[in-house]
């Protein structure tokens, strides 16, 4: 699943123009050879970290709170 909100992904960029490369944000869904259903994505955090962004904590920390709760439904 490929998601992305310009109104969160365009302050990111903003504050680090390379944040671009990792937007939109990336959902593995993925079933593995026992048939255990898997989900998968990059942290925000690692994001951050990765392009050394400032200044978009509140930003980041919306983005890992929508993936969360979005993936806590898929797996139910």
């Amino acid at each position: 699943m490929i998601f992305g909100n310009p109104k969160v992904g365009t302050p990111i960029m903003q504050c680090e123009q390379q944040a671009a490369i990792d937007l939109p944000q990336k959902v593995l869904i993925a079933k593995d050879a026992n048939g255990k259903v898997w989900i998968s994505y990059n942290n925000p955090e690692y994001m951050k970290q990765r392009h050394q962004v400032t200044g978009c904590d509140a930003v980041f920390s919306k983005v890992t709170n929508v993936l969360s709760a979005l993936t806590s439904a898929a797996a139910k």
